[in-house]
């Protein structure tokens, strides 16, 4: 089992966390975890994420949201997309979530997000990402995208391309 986190559940976090929540709903395969605390984690607990573009609403579930790090246990995949304000504080926050087979894509506004990761876990492979969308939070637990753009790059001087690939194929 495959398991993928989603830390900030904004206009990047929700949106792409919702689409693989949704794809990925009755596998077997790979758990889908949404990281949230306060309103957000409330919101989506009880209802669900929705997410709202120009002409459809979905509500998805996570297979679990959480922000307690013995509930969301060891993870494969850690996708970023906090504010670059809160990188430190919460990926700190989740290492006892870590471990050094994670692989960690960030997706925050900023230049230096990869290497900032890097310092807190040397040892892990951290991606380098790039995300084209316009989309932000309408309500906790809501999430509107607008227009028809979005694109996900991902990429790695370092990572083997077989996790790339295992990774470009969960997208």
């Amino acid at each position: 089992m495959k398991r993928i986190a989603i830390l900030g559940l904004g206009g990047v976090g929700g949106y792409f966390g919702g689409l693989l929540a949704k794809a990925y709903q009755k596998s077997e395969e790979i758990e889908i975890i949404f990281i949230a605390r306060g309103e957000t984690q409330n919101a989506i607990a009880e209802n669900g994420l929705k997410i709202i573009t120009d002409d459809t609403e979905t509500i998805v579930f996570p297979n679990l949201v959480s922000n307690n790090p013995d509930e969301i246990g060891k993870l494969d995949y850690l996708i970023c997309a906090t504010k670059t304000y809160d990188i430190e504080e919460s990926l700190t926050s989740l290492k006892n979530c870590i471990t050094k087979e994670t692989t960690i894509l960030p997706l925050y506004n900023g230049v230096d997000a990869q290497e900032r990761i890097q310092k807190i876990f040397p040892e892990n492979e951290v991606l380098q990402g790039c995300v084209y969308i316009i989309s932000m939070i309408f309500s906790p637990g809501t999430i509107r995208k607008i227009g028809f753009y979005e694109k996900l790059f991902f990429g790695s001087k370092t990572a083997s391309f077989s996790k790339l690939e295992e990774l470009q194929n969960i997208l």
